[in-house]
């Protein structure tokens, strides 16, 4: 069986290899960490990120995360009761509420007769007045 196989491999034409030059640059071309695909790669990552800082431009500008920007609802204040439990007492035009919130579940425990004065909070160490401050000195320079 051999020897009628024979003839067919022998008439065959020989393979001829790629030259070089072509097997390196598809070699560059499938090559992940090749300079013309770091800057590619590089690029598709600023235009992700791009999107992402217009989006969240766009959702605060827009009103996107605020339910009522015109104060008609406030939150005036808040206890901890548990773990993962809150008391919250806020303001709905000129009626104050008394909810409890739980992880799936808000129920009101009490409408406020008469309404409590918030007190405004002044904190001296809070955050935002440091960062304030710290702008207000860069202004001066």
């Amino acid at each position: 069986m051999l020897l009628f196989a024979a003839p067919l491999y022998a008439s065959e034409a020989p393979v001829v290899s790629k030259p070089v030059t072509e097997t390196a640059r598809t070699t560059l071309n499938n090559d992940p960490v090749a300079a013309g695909n770091l800057l590619q790669m590089t690029v598709a990552l600023m235009f992700v990120l791009a999107m992402i800082v217009a989006a969240a431009w766009m959702m605060r500008r827009f009103g996107g995360w605020h339910a009522s920007h015109d104060g008609s609802m406030r939150v005036v204040g808040g206890l901890s009761v548990g773990n993962r439990e809150r008391v919250v007492l806020i303001e709905v035009g000129e009626e104050q509420l008394l909810l409890g919130v739980a992880p799936g579940r808000v129920e009101m425990l009490h409408r406020l007769e008469k309404p409590i004065a918030a007190k405004e909070r002044v904190s001296e160490n809070s955050f935002a007045e440091k960062l304030g401050a710290a702008l207000q000195q860069v202004k001066k320079r």
